[in-house]
């Protein structure tokens, strides 16, 4: 079990909590007589299919807003005008991931999150690791492809409507209460900076046109479901 939490970003503690609320859950149930006495309580569903994995990236990638960490980051931040820095919440069912020392390479971290909660830092509830890019380049808002001699790369920006409600909110002063770890995830970058675009490349050519004609093609579909 514990390398199967590694391997998944899984938080083990979490895990145990939650199988004991659902077996507490059951004997209320059985309490009740809603449920046989000495009925065994099954098992969840370990058996999702590679079909329904992608399905469900598809709608995480779709649905719900990023943040990143580039190697050179301590902090994962949100794609977002406030630029906040933010960390994986140590209840959450995911734990966040380590990053790699140097010499073995480190790379682009993105986690999709849905709820998120503000003490002396910011932390994120209920995210997941998005470790394939495909969903992000095909279904997430804002993305657009370059043109200056680098049509296989792609940006994931902010919506603008981030941008336009930032524009509007007071700036946090200076000399604001803050935590001292907190002002050192922001590093040397002032606060309330939008943040870069998060980059994707494809080294084709030619795939890279089919996949923004994909996404396009994916988007009006959308757009004709929803219309209906």
């Amino acid at each position: 079990r514990n390398a199967f939490c590694f391997r998944n970003f899984l938080s083990d503690r979490t895990l145990q909590q939650v199988e004991k609320t659902r077996h507490d859950l059951h004997q209320y149930l059985v309490d009740l007589k809603l449920r046989q006495p000495r009925e065994t309580l099954q098992g969840g569903d370990s058996t999702l299919g590679e079909l329904q994995c992608s399905e469900l990236l598809c709608v995480l990638a779709s649905s719900l807003p990023l943040a990143t960490r580039p190697p050179s980051q301590r902090k994962f931040k949100c794609l977002e005008a406030a630029h906040a820095a933010c960390a994986v919440h140590p209840s959450s069912l995911m734990v966040e991931p380590k990053r790699k020392r140097r010499d073995d390479g480190e790379t682009y971290g993105v986690l999709c999150w849905f709820s998120r909660l503000k003490t002396a830092e910011l932390y994120l509830h209920d995210v997941s690791v998005l470790a394939d890019p495909l969903p992000i380049l095909l279904l997430a808002p804002c993305v657009s492809r370059r043109q200056n001699g680098q049509p296989g790369v792609f940006e994931v920006t902010i919506p603008a409507d981030d941008l336009e409600e930032d524009a509007d909110e007071p700036k946090e002063p200076a000399n604001s209460e803050m935590s001292w770890d907190a002002r050192e995830s922001e590093g040397d970058e002032p606060l309330g900076v939008p943040p870069p675009p998060l980059l994707l490349h494809v080294s084709d050519p030619t795939l890279a046109d089919e996949l923004w004609a994909l996404r396009t093609e994916l988007h009006d579909l959308v757009d004709r479901i929803v219309g209906q």
